[in-house]
């Protein structure tokens, strides 16, 4: 399982970001497997914690409006990397 933390200041009105998994052959038409974060929402630093369980295919998310985390199962089969 892969993890890591994103810190974001949101300076501006307005903020959306996509966060997720891609497949391996990483051309700019690959879709984006994964959530996208309303961070417009919240003043200061904002903190998105995502863990990659590779052997079962699933992406859990973890945000200031869902903290218990949300669980992404429809990953495809290939290989995946992080990707915002």
């Amino acid at each position: 399982m892969h993890s890591f933390k994103l810190n974001l200041v949101n300076d501006d009105s307005q903020g959306l970001m996509k966060l997720g998994v891609v497949t391996k052959n990483g051309t700019s038409s690959s879709k984006v497997h994964g959530p996208v974060i309303n961070y417009s929402t919240s003043k200061g630093t904002v903190k998105v914690k995502c863990a990659l369980d590779f052997e079962a295919k699933t992406l859990k998310v973890y945000t200031h409006s869902n903290p218990k985390g949300e669980i992404y199962s429809d990953l495809p089969d290939s290989s995946l990397f992080l990707a915002v």
